[in-house]
């Protein structure tokens, strides 16, 4: 089972996926090398798999973000504190407030944001 993620590459990209986008977008801002990124990150492939008729998941890593022409860089749109980071888009707009920017690993305030935006009950648990 393969993931359903999408490895955003540049500005241009991510302008692209969201532009016509019914579904609510997760975005999930990390690192490859930062454990509670990859703990997370394992949580949202199986996320992307059962739940992509509700889900996008576009997933921007940190460090190939920073290696790009400061106008390609996706990271400078948000209000990066803590890694891993998460923010949601829902017709497309992006969601503010402390309740939908998910600042470190933080799996209930997660549960909490997903049912605000989409009046479903996820199921975040990791299955091996």
């Amino acid at each position: 089972m393969s993931s359903a993620i999408i490895d955003v590459k540049n500005l241009t990209h991510y302008l692209e996926l969201i532009a016509k986008e019914k579904r609510l977008i997760l975005i999930n801002i990390g690192l490859k090398t930062c454990a509670p990124c990859f703990k997370l990150s394992m949580i949202l492939e199986q996320m992307s798999l059962k739940y992509s008729h509700l889900l996008l998941i576009l997933k921007i890593d940190i460090n190939v973000d920073f290696k790009l022409p400061l106008d390609e860089q996706i990271s400078r749109l948000f209000s990066i504190k803590q890694l891993p980071t998460i923010v949601f888009i829902k017709d497309g707009s992006l969601q503010h407030g402390n309740e939908f920017q998910i600042d470190g690993y933080d799996l209930s305030k997660l549960e909490i944001a997903l049912v605000k935006l989409t009046d479903v009950k996820f199921d975040l648990q990791y299955v091996n």
